[in-house]
């Protein structure tokens, strides 16, 4: 087989033509076929090779959001001045809330894998059975935990679910529009 550059593409299929007499090889897209494989990826031997990334949020809810994880770090120095003091507060407070409700997040998740270690390598240990109950207790979930969200493999969706949860962001958070 001969690399023959003639090659044309149409709206719904691909032409390759393969030899010098222009015999084509002509390939039908099937729309949601290919939608598929744009949003899930090809799976081959199980593993895909393309996936869907990270929901994105819109401008809103980014907004949203970017005030309980940064604080008033985020908001700009010419707006900071026009809001009011008890405004300011209540955004420094609400802050402080999510990141206690983020840090419990993350030593959970952390907690989880942990567990799933010491119960695999160590299932007959009664000293790893006590240091999984130690992982479950509600103060150990208090302490600061330093790792980064990529670190622990968590992403802004399952964030902004705990927070959620937790009351500082609205229960319609995700049907917000811009």
């Amino acid at each position: 087989m001969k690399k023959n550059p003639n090659k044309t593409a149409a709206e719904q299929s691909i032409k390759i033509f393969y030899n010098e007499d222009r015999t084509a090889a002509r390939v039908v897209f099937k729309e949601q076929g290919l939608n598929d494989l744009q949003l899930y990826g090809n799976k081959l031997n199980g593993v895909s090779y393309q996936g869907v990334t990270d929901i994105e949020f819109n401008t809103r809810q980014q907004r949203m959001y970017k005030r309980l994880i940064y604080g008033i770090e985020n908001i700009p120095k010419a707006e900071l001045q026009t809001i009011e003091r008890k405004e300011r507060e209540r955004i420094v407070a609400r802050h402080a809330r999510a990141q206690e409700v983020i840090n419990i997040y993350k030593n959970e998740v952390m907690a989880a894998f942990c567990d799933r270690i010491f119960g695999k390598i160590f299932w007959n240990s009664p000293i790893a059975k006590e240091m999984v109950a130690f992982s479950s207790d509600p103060e150990a979930l208090k302490e600061e935990n330093t790792l980064s969200f990529r670190e622990l493999g968590i992403k802004k969706h399952q964030i902004a679910g705990r927070l959620i949860e937790s009351g500082l962001l609205p229960l319609n958070f995700f049907q917000l529009s811009a």
